[in-house]
């Protein structure tokens, strides 16, 4: 009998830490990653502006000067070609918005500062059509929105179809990345 009980408690505990657990991951906020993609490994982010999960400064939103912040990274591997930039926010209203894609940056480039690109660097259309940098900027009254600040080493040099769509592009870029790491930062309007 006293078998029994201890099972039955037994069974009780697990079946409240699943259901604990399932209720703690619905909450669960969208990622950059598409089904099937392994988030970046091997690249380290930082920036001098704002730390991991804290807010982006005004000065590299809309509501600022709308310039890149500064970022650097390390752990690029050898064999590198070409470095690649890719800012997103996965809490956009439509769906994951593309902010920036810079490409062709050479690889023993290490870091960009505001209103600056590496010689050779290429921007390419985010999602709002334009080849431009596009800070944060949330709609008015959506909370706080992430902005994934990604770093990506490209083993060869990509030919990106600058027709396609920013999110193509962006999955493109990953696929191809020999290493890769992200900076997490937060804006809210």
């Amino acid at each position: 009998m006293r078998r029994i009980q201890v099972r039955t408690v037994a069974v009780a505990l697990v079946l409240t830490v699943m259901t604990v657990m399932a209720a703690a991951c619905g909450d669960e906020k969208p990622s950059v990653l598409q089904p099937g993609e392994r988030e970046p490994k091997g690249i380290k982010v930082t920036s001098t502006a704002f730390g991991a999960g804290r807010p982006v400064p005004e000065r590299y939103s809309c509501e600022g000067d709308n310039v890149p912040p500064p970022l650097r990274w390390k752990g690029t591997p050898p064999g590198t070609a070409e470095v690649a930039i890719v800012i997103e926010d996965p809490d956009a209203p439509s769906g994951t918005f593309v902010h920036w894609i810079a490409v062709d940056i050479e690889p023993a480039t290490t870091s960009i500062e505001p209103e600056t690109l590496p010689p050779g660097a290429k921007v390419l259309a985010g999602s709002s059509d334009n080849p431009t940098y596009v800070g944060p900027c949330p709609p008015d009254g959506s909370g706080t929105h992430r902005y994934f600040f990604e770093v990506y080493a490209l083993p060869r040099r990509l030919d990106l179809p600058s027709a396609a769509p920013p999110l193509d592009q962006v999955r493109t870029i990953r696929k191809e990345a020999s290493a890769g790491g992200w900076l997490v930062g937060t804006f809210t309007r």
